[in-house]
C-alpha cells in the first residue's frame, strides 16, 4: 500500500501545478492537456515559479489535506529526491505546496548556482527579438525533455550582458558597470558571484563566435576567449581569474559533459584537465584523435550529448561547392557523425544519431528527441538559419535531404514551428537576448 500511495502522489505532483507558497496542502485534479501542449510554447504558466491561488475547502477535501500534511518527513523527503532527480522545475512546485514539504527538502537558494543538484538540465532560453514593453525582463524557457515552456522574469538581463547559456542551463552574465561575472540559475534564482574579468577580455567576448563559457568542474567556471586564445578560470571566493594561453589553438564546439569541459581543434577532441589542483594551472589534453582533419575556414564541427546510448557525438559539417560550368555556382552541405570513444581515444563513424535529431549553427548545437517533438525526424541534422546553403534537413542514415526553407531575410515570419525555434536558437544571433 505504501509504495502504491507514493506512486500516486508522485504522479499527481508531475501532472498538476500546486497552489502557491503559504497555502495548505490541498489536492488538485490535473488539467487535461491540449494536443499541442508539448509542441508549442504556451504562456499559460507565467511569472514562474508562481503556481496558482488558494482553493476553497469543503469537508471531503479537509480530510485529504490532513492526509497530505501528515505525510512523514521520511516519505516526503524521498519523494522530493525523486522529483529533483527528474526536473528542478517540478521540485520547485513540490516545495511550493506547503510548509512541511519545504521543511523536508533543501532550499536551492541556500546553495550557490554551481550546485549540480539544482541545475536546470534540458532547459534552454528561447531566443526572441522583441520583448514586452511592460515586462522587458521576462524571458521564455523551453524544456527539451518534456516540451514545457514557461515565462520567467530575469531582471539581471537589464543591467548585465548575457555571455553564454551553459550546457547545464545556467546563464553566465557580465555586469556592464563592473565587469563582474555572475552565474545565474534562472529557475531557482541561485546566483554565484565571481571576480571581475579584465576589461580588454570582457570587451572582446563576441556573441557570434567560438567564445564560450561553462563549468570546468563542479566548483570552477571557465571562459574561453577565441580571439585572445585564452582560457580563464575562477571559483567562488577567488580574487582574480587564472589565465591560460591555448598555444594558438582555436577551440571549437565547446561543451560540458560528464563533469569535464570539452572542445574540438582541427585534429582532435580536447578536454580541460583540472587535476593539477592548486599547484598546477589547468591544461588542455587530447582525449580522442579525429578520424580526419577538417578546414576551419569552410567546415564546422559540433559536439552534442546524445544520452546514455551514444554519449558524446561529433557531427562534421562539410561544405561542397558546385558549378554549372559557366557563371552559376552553389554550396551544398553534407554531414558525418562520429561517436567519441573516450576510453579508446578515437572516433567511431556511425550512420545514425541514436534516434535523436541534432540542430547545428555555426557555433552552437543541440540534440533533441523526436519523442518530445514529433514534428522533427530521427537521425536527422537540422542546420540553423546562420548556415546559408541549399541543404535543409539531412538524414545521417541515407544521405537524403530536404531543400532549405529558411527565409534568411525574415526569420521571424509567422507561424514559428518548433523547428524554426530550435534553428534560431543554435544560430545564436547577437540581438536575440
Amino acid at each position: 500500500m505504501g509504495s502504491a500511495r507514493l506512486k500516486r502522489q508522485r504522479a499527481a505532483l508531475d501532472a498538476a501545478p500546486p497552489p502557491g507558497p503559504g497555502s495548505s496542502c490541498s489536492w488538485r485534479q490535473p488539467k487535461r492537456r491540449t494536443p499541442h501542449a508539448r509542441v508549442t510554447c504556451s504562456t499559460a504558466h507565467t511569472n514562474f515559479p508562481s503556481w496558482g491561488a488558494k482553493r476553497g475547502r469543503n469537508r471531503s477535501s479537509s480530510s485529504r489535506e490532513r492526509e497530505w500534511a501528515n505525510l512523514g518527513d521520511g516519505p516526503a523527503g524521498l519523494v522530493a529526491e525523486l522529483v529533483l532527480a527528474a526536473d528542478v522545475a517540478t521540485y520547485i512546485r513540490f516545495r511550493a505546496v506547503c510548509r512541511p514539504w519545504r521543511r523536508c527538502s533543501a532550499d536551492p537558494r541556500a546553495f550557490g548556482a554551481l550546485d549540480r543538484r539544482f541545475h536546470p538540465r534540458g532547459w534552454i532560453k528561447v531566443c526572441e527579438k522583441n520583448h514586452s514593453i511592460h515586462r522587458p525582463q521576462r524571458r521564455r524557457f523551453l524544456n527539451l525533455r518534456t516540451g514545457q515552456c514557461v515565462e520567467i522574469d530575469v531582471p539581471e538581463l537589464l543591467d548585465h550582458r548575457l555571455l553564454r547559456c551553459t550546457t547545464e542551463g545556467l546563464l553566465v552574465l557580465l555586469h556592464a558597470a563592473t565587469n563582474l561575472i555572475r552565474v545565474l540559475n534562472p529557475l531557482t534564482r541561485q546566483v554565484t558571484e565571481l571576480p571581475p574579468i579584465a576589461a580588454d577580455l570582457a570587451s572582446g567576448f563576441r556573441p557570434y563566435s567560438h567564445d564560450s563559457a561553462g563549468l570546468a568542474d563542479e566548483h570552477t567556471v571557465l571562459l574561453y576567449f577565441g580571439r585572445a586564445k585564452t582560457l580563464a578560470f575562477a571559483k567562488p571566493g577567488d580574487e582574480q581569474w587564472v589565465l591560460v594561453k591555448t598555444d594558438e589553438l582555436l577551440i571549437m564546439a565547446t561543451m560540458s559533459y560528464a563533469g569535464r569541459f570539452y572542445g574540438v581543434t582541427t585534429k582532435a577532441v580536447v578536454a580541460v584537465d583540472m587535476r593539477g589542483g592548486g599547484s598546477l594551472p589547468p591544461r588542455l589534453v587530447v582525449v580522442a584523435r579525429l578520424a580526419k582533419s577538417f578546414s576551419a575556414m569552410a567546415d564546422t564541427v559540433h559536439l552534442v550529448d546524445n544520452g546514455e546510448g551514444d554519449g558524446l557525438v561529433l557531427v562534421h559539417n562539410k561544405v561542397y561547392q558546385f558549378s554549372d560550368g559557366e557563371e552559376d555556382w552553389w554550396l551544398e552541405r553534407k554531414y558525418e557523425a562520429y561517436r567519441v570513444d573516450l576510453d579508446a581515444g578515437k572516433m567511431i563513424h556511425v550512420r545514425h544519431l541514436g534516434g535523436q535529431a541534432v540542430f547545428i549553427g555555426s557555433y552552437r548545437a543541440l540534440s533533441v528527441s523526436p519523442r518530445t517533438f514529433p514534428c522533427i525526424s530521427a537521425d536527422t541534422v537540422y542546420p540553423g538559419a546562420g548556415l546559408v546553403a541549399t541543404t535543409g534537413a539531412y538524414s545521417i542514415k541515407d544521405g537524403s535531404f530536404e531543400p532549405s526553407s529558411y527565409d534568411t531575410q525574415n526569420i521571424w515570419a509567422d507561424p514559428l514551428t518548433i523547428t524554426d525555434l530550435l534553428s534560431t536558437y543554435v544560430s545564436q544571433y547577437k540581438w536575440l537576448v
